[in-house]
């Protein structure tokens, strides 16, 4: 937040979050898409911010968790390792 990396309070700045992380670029989508989100994750090795219909407690409706592979993915919300199929994805974000 204090990187101005939100607007309306939550909602992701991708070209600041790209810049703050020193990153190079990203691939927004509002589908899911299984097979690109394994590509990235397993052969390319980038990070993937899946975007999932927010667990009751999250405010917005909407919720992104970072998917580390093996069904696995860190909840930033609360800080804990999660299984994937604790979340509805609806959208990703390929990040390099």
């Amino acid at each position: 937040k204090s990187n101005n990396g939100y607007y309306l309070g939550n909602q992701v700045i991708w070209s600041q979050f790209v810049r703050i992380f020193g990153l190079k670029g990203y691939k927004r989508t509002t589908y899911y898409s299984n097979t690109d989100v394994s590509w990235n994750v397993y052969a390319l090795g980038r990070p993937v911010l899946a975007e999932v219909l927010a667990p009751k407690g999250v405010p917005g409706g909407r919720h992104w968790v970072l998917l580390l592979g093996d069904r696995k993915c860190m909840d930033p919300w609360t800080g804990l390792l999660e299984s994937t199929s604790k979340f509805t994805p609806t959208g990703y974000c390929v990040i390099w």
